[in-house]
């Protein structure tokens, strides 16, 4: 995912805004891109766990509440791992609207709701926006694919029922 979120630029670095397996997918991914991590954390309860991880990939954590001040280099894409602004909740944001404009591409790990407040936010800003339906059907092809044995997954079909449900 992070191979084809950092293909829609010319390289390019990640912050990410950890939640757990997520957080650890797009770390390590983002590792494995040359690319330089920093992992925002809102809770103090995981603020070992984004120190551990940025250290494990080569980056740097970050409280989430300097986030606002943070400008990122040219070519930074803001993945969100968390489960803020996914129903019920979908108000939730973990990123302040004037700091999105700073970034070349939004991901958000949510796909329920489709488009969250955090992407409508970055669209509003000129921001190219990834929706979490796309790592969810990319990880069910992926899925599928492995599990048959190297069969290619019918992409369209999966995103035409993903489409139903998001």
């Amino acid at each position: 995912m992070v191979k084809w979120l950092l293909s829609m630029m010319s390289g390019g670095d990640v912050d990410v805004e950890p939640s757990l397996s997520s957080r650890n997918t797009l770390g390590n991914g983002n590792r494995n891109s040359n690319t330089q991590s920093t992992m925002w954390q809102n809770f103090v309860g995981v603020r070992k766990k984004a120190v551990t991880l940025a250290n494990a990939v080569g980056g740097q954590a970050l409280r989430l509440a300097d986030l606002e001040n943070f400008r990122p280099e040219e070519g930074t894409i803001l993945a969100n791992a968390t489960s803020l602004g996914m129903y019920p909740n979908v108000d939730g944001t973990p990123v302040p609207k004037k700091a999105l404009r700073f970034y070349d591409v939004v991901f958000d790990a949510v796909y329920a709701p489709k488009v969250t407040r955090l992407l409508r936010e970055a669209k509003e800003h000129g921001v190219k926006v990834v929706s979490g339906v796309e790592m969810f059907v990319r990880q069910a092809m992926g899925q599928f694919e492995h599990f048959t044995g190297g069969i290619e997954a019918p992409e369209s079909l999966m995103r035409e029922i993903a489409a139903q449900y998001t």
